[in-house]
């Protein structure tokens, strides 16, 4: 009987101090399953497939289809294979001599992610720490960046205000930072003027 009752008092106490992650919002819902076998799916995946069939003939200068080449493939945590799979090869590619890279695109051809790899930084961070340094300013972590920080107090304008941009601003895009902000930065880390 002791050890039922030692276990719920180190289960209370592991409850309060374990971290709590803020609940969604909104009603939880039963994950979907079988979406393969759902009408509403099956129309928009015969939809998706007609307009991409209409975009690969597509070789305006807008979407150059003969110079484009892409995949998709769309997953759900609820089964292995993809719920929808398109790969595209454009046809210069396809007729190119080139001896180096992919000559087809499909389910294991690796692409550069530009983007993307913003947002899996992101979801690694909140599942690594949460958002419990989302407020933290940038500087805390990359320090070289307070050595910016100040000369931006003699030229807010010209300069961004590092000491005051936080992870959650970053992370969100919403930091007012502008591409190539600081070029000048390089200089002052490798010890210029």
């Amino acid at each position: 009987m002791r050890s039922i009752q030692l276990l719920a008092v180190l289960g209370a106490a592991t409850g309060t101090l374990a971290a709590r992650n803020c609940p969604p919002l909104g009603p939880v819902f039963e994950p979907p399953r079988n979406f393969n076998a759902n009408k509403a799916i099956q129309a928009v995946i015969a939809n998706l497939t007609e307009t991409l069939r209409t975009r690969d003939l597509d070789n305006s200068p807008v979407v150059r289809a003969n110079e484009t080449s892409y995949s998709i493939e769309v997953f759900s945590t609820s089964q292995e294979e993809p719920l929808f799979s398109w790969h595209h090869t454009a046809p210069s590619i396809l007729n190119s001599t080139n001896s180096t890279g992919v000559k087809q695109a499909g389910p294991d051809t690796v692409y550069r992610l530009g983007s993307l790899t913003k947002v899996h930084t992101v979801y690694t961070w909140l599942v690594q720490d949460g958002d419990a340094k989302w407020n933290d300013p940038i500087t805390k972590y990359v320090p070289e960046l307070a050595a910016a920080a100040k000369a931006a107090k003699s030229d807010p304008v010209a300069h961004v205000q590092w000491d005051e941009v936080t992870i959650g601003s970053l992370a969100g895009q919403m930091s007012g930072i502008i591409r190539d902000c600081e070029l000048s930065i390089l200089s002052m880390i490798s010890g210029g003027s």
